[in-house]
């Protein structure tokens, strides 16, 4: 539980610095005419008009009117004639690094993903967190890194600055202002490809729910040897931290819709529980060992389709949406068990007798998957936020085995989990 509560209490710091700098962006209201147009991304950008007379008019950019630029500067509105411009320079809205805030997650990500595996799980589960302070210095130095090798890559975390040279008469003047016109006018095109990845904690799934039926029958989870472990029992299969829950690729259809594909690892750790039995009949001694190992590898594969109930509607910052996935699910599991019983006489040993036994399982089967995610834009192409998924998988009939204690059930080897979703917009 302590990997589960360090997880999350990490999962809701980078949101709460996510949401943070995403409303921080938000373009601040102008005291001028809200009326004025055109409103663009331009809009509120710090805006240079070089005069033809000499002098330079800087301030906020509020639009155009008639045949003038229009700024906000610290006496007020001002509209400067397109006769008295000699060039216009347009500088975007500081909104700091978009590509060093992506590195800065995308490491961040890394480090757990690789990093804080742990050994003898699948691939992306996490292990214990051993000093806190260290946990949180390894993230900080590979969020630092991360940041560091996007930028390099491409350092243009924002717009460049737009430049516009009235000097010319003529023709030559009127092209520029039409050019400027329409830059204003532009409306950034909506991203178009989604990618998303997804990690969460896991609930109980197949494994978790024969872990209760081995419960039931006194079984120690997490102990193959419980007489030699009398503390508290470990369920070692239920409400473990994965860092690779899911990654889906989606494309846009229509305003509101959205159509792709999933990857969802739906392995769980593996199991295992013991029992201790001891039993006397006259001077013989009876001691039983019951073992049993769980092991689950399977993954899905979906065809997604995507719906934004409230799109346009939402305060800007944030989306919200529901899924729906429809594919098959490649299912591996397997069930060991064995039962070791000794007898003794007067405390000398007499006998040994193994037996072993089990269940397998390796099908492909249709599959599905649904989930809603709520996400905070930190910019146009970076989000993070909160899932909550459900994967179906048809149940199996797992036998009994009177001899261990176990009644038979069905298994469905699908499950569900809460996290947090990294998204890339293009």
């Amino acid at each position: 539980m302590g990997t589960i509560r360090k997880s999350f209490i990490l999962v809701v710091v980078l949101l709460s610095l996510g949401c943070g700098l995403a409303l921080a962006q938000e373009t601040p209201p102008t005291p001028e005419n809200p009326l004025l147009k055109p409103v663009s991304q331009w809009q509120y950008s710090d805006t240079f008009v070089y005069l033809r007379q000499g002098g330079i008019m800087a301030g906020m950019l509020l639009g155009l009117e008639n045949q003038a630029v229009v700024l906000s500067v610290p006496q007020g509105r001002r509209a400067i004639p397109l006769a008295d411009i000699a060039r216009v320079v347009i500088k975007p809205e500081k909104k700091g690094n978009a590509n060093f805030v992506f590195g800065m997650l995308l490491g961040i990500y890394a480090r757990n993903l690789l990093y804080g595996h742990a050994e003898g799980k699948p691939f992306g589960y996490m292990g214990r967190i051993g000093s806190p302070l260290g946990f949180a210095l390894s993230n900080s130095f590979f969020a630092a890194v991360g940041g560091a090798i996007v930028v390099l890559i491409d350092p243009l975390g924002e717009a460049n600055e737009q430049r516009f040279d009235f000097s010319e008469a003529g023709l030559e003047r009127q092209a520029q202002w039409e050019r400027l016109r329409q830059c204003l006018s532009g409306v950034p095109s909506e991203p178009k490809v989604h990618l998303t990845v997804m990690g969460g904690a896991i609930m109980a799934g197949s494994i978790g729910r024969y872990n209760r039926s081995l419960e039931s029958a006194g079984y120690v989870l997490g102990s193959y040897y419980p007489q030699y472990d009398q503390g508290q029992s470990y369920d070692v299969s239920s409400g473990n931290f994965t860092m690779f829950r899911k990654i889906q690729l989606t494309l846009n259809l229509g305003h509101a819709f959205e159509v792709g594909l999933a990857y969802c690892p739906l392995a769980e750790p593996t199991a295992i529980a013991g029992k201790y039995q001891q039993t006397y009949m006259g001077d013989q001694e009876i001691d039983t060992n019951f073992h049993t190992i769980q092991t689950l590898a399977a993954s899905g594969f979906y065809a997604v389709a995507v719906y934004k109930p409230f799109s346009g509607r939402l305060p800007k910052p944030f989306s919200w949406s529901i899924g729906l996935g429809l594919g098959a699910a490649r299912v591996n599991y397997h069930l060991n068990n064995s039962m070791a019983t000794e007898v003794l006489h007067n405390g000398y040993y007499v006998s040994y007798q193994n037996q072993e036994g089990g269940f397998g399982y390796s099908r492909t089967r249709p599959s599905g998957v649904v989930y809603t995610q709520f996400e905070c834009f930190l910019y146009r192409s970076l989000s993070l936020g909160l899932i909550a998924d459900f994967v179906y998988v048809p149940s199996v009939r797992v036998p009994a085995f009177p001899e261990m204690g176990l009644s038979a059930q069905s298994l469905r080897f699908g499950n569900a989990s809460v996290g947090f979703v990294l998204g890339a917009h293009f």
